[in-house]
């Protein structure tokens, strides 16, 4: 055989390997982890650090990983914490949101916690924002909305918000007040716990111990060491290898491992209880008139009803909604997608929001009698065949988050067309 001839059997024998191995790993990959379509928006999301971690939510029952709720926040006199990371900062901390308002526009800010957060960043806002455009009472106004909901906030955080925001000079026209989960379903599993006021922000002894423990401070620094590291790994992999199978492959295995070791520290840094005793100062008032759930939804109501005051006091209008939330009986028929995705029974917030939701629900009719624009949201998914929830804990996707958008813009003009 000439070496022509064996150059050329060497190269076809490699193709056939190579060809192999590819579609080995394709099985292999679709046996182990599923479908292969999302692996580039996989990659992609860990390089910009704006995944959120499945596998840690599914695991830990305690929602988003330790990263968002401790690194990605930043420590705030009046607030407890804000949003400082990915260009989710609150509208607060940007000099244009507070600027004057003018006769041609329509200041509209956005309250609440994850779910406010994310109507505002996704399809809702967009939805929210066409559907007020049909109004006369909006005809050549130009509508601006300024986000001042932040993962995890629970009222007085919406309250003193909007506060914060009136002290540095914003001015608006429109307050909209997407909450409610995070009021009952996050102190009792966060905080009442560790013996910790429900007034205050949640996690709030991890925050404060993390500046001046050394066990925090190994540990978020290790957190943040395996984050790098993730990233690192996944830009490796970009490029022209992420045209392999094979490549990929290999990617996906260390990086459900570097996933798996975030779970780890996650849980440990969240489970952490100071071994020192707390001062009454960290812990915060106590509430002991009434059970936990009444004392929240207390709060939570009289916290709406100063946001009322507030907002007519700048002469602005306020619409509050209780969110939505697949823990709530008989609110929505689950797809498929969702019983599997969206709904664990052994959930903490399940028990959380069974027991608090129909104290939210009752306070909100009590609202509605003192003249404030409520809505309970609970059923707007009902009549919904499409799969809305996300995850286990509360978050909607673009389809929810339209629907949403297009019942809060009713309401809104409905109310606004009375006056």
């Amino acid at each position: 055989m000439t070496t022509k001839k064996k150059l050329i059997f060497s190269f076809i024998l490699l193709v056939i390997l190579y060809v192999f191995a590819e579609f080995s790993c394709y099985l292999a990959y679709r046996i182990r982890y599923g479908s292969f379509s999302s692996i580039s928006q996989e990659k992609t999301a860990v390089i910009s650090e704006t995944y959120t971690q499945q596998k840690t939510q599914t695991k830990a029952q305690i929602g988003e990983g330790v990263q968002g709720r401790i690194i990605n926040r930043t420590h705030h006199p009046y607030l407890g914490y804000v949003n400082s990371h990915n260009g989710l900062e609150n509208g607060f901390l940007k000099q244009q949101a507070l600027h004057r308002k003018s006769p041609q526009e329509c200041v509209i800010l956005i309250l609440g916690g994850s779910v406010a957060n994310s109507f505002y960043r996704q399809t809702g806002r967009e939805t929210l924002q066409q559907e007020l455009e049909k109004s006369p009472v909006f005809a050549n106004k130009k509508l601006v909305f300024i986000s001042l909901a932040c993962g995890g906030y629970k009222q007085p955080q919406q309250y003193l918000s909007l506060n914060y925001f009136l002290a540095l000079g914003g001015e608006f026209d429109m307050a909209i007040n997407i909450d409610g989960f995070n009021d009952v379903a996050l102190h009792g599993i966060r905080n009442a716990k560790k013996n910790i006021s429900l007034a205050y922000p949640v996690d709030w002894i991890t925050r404060i111990y993390s500046m001046n423990s050394d066990f925090m401070a190994r540990h978020i620094g290790e957190i943040l060491y395996l984050r790098t590291q993730r990233k690192n790994w996944a830009e490796k992999f970009s490029g022209i290898l992420s045209y392999s199978v094979c490549m990929n492959f290999v990617w996906k295995i260390y990086d459900v491992d570097f996933e798996k070791d975030l779970y780890k520290k996650n849980t440990l840094l969240l489970n952490h209880n100071p071994t020192q005793k707390i001062p009454q100062v960290l812990r915060g008032p106590q509430f002991v008139n009434k059970g936990m759930y009444e004392e929240l939804a207390d709060m939570w109501a009289r916290c709406s009803i100063n946001i009322d005051k507030l907002c007519k006091a700048h002469n602005a209008q306020y619409f509050h909604f209780l969110q939505p939330n697949q823990y709530v009986a008989d609110s929505k028929v689950f797809t498929e997608e969702e019983k599997t995705k969206a709904y664990r029974q052994n959930q903490p917030h399940k028990t959380e929001v069974e027991k608090g939701y129909p104290v939210l629900r009752k306070k909100g009719k009590e609202l509605q009698e003192k003249g404030i624009v409520f809505r309970d949201l609970t059923s707007i998914f009902k009549p919904v065949k499409q799969t809305v929830y996300k995850d286990t804990c509360c978050h909607i996707n673009d389809e929810g988050n339209r629907i949403m958008g297009k019942v809060i813009a009713n309401e809104i003009r409905a109310h606004l067309s009375t006056e």
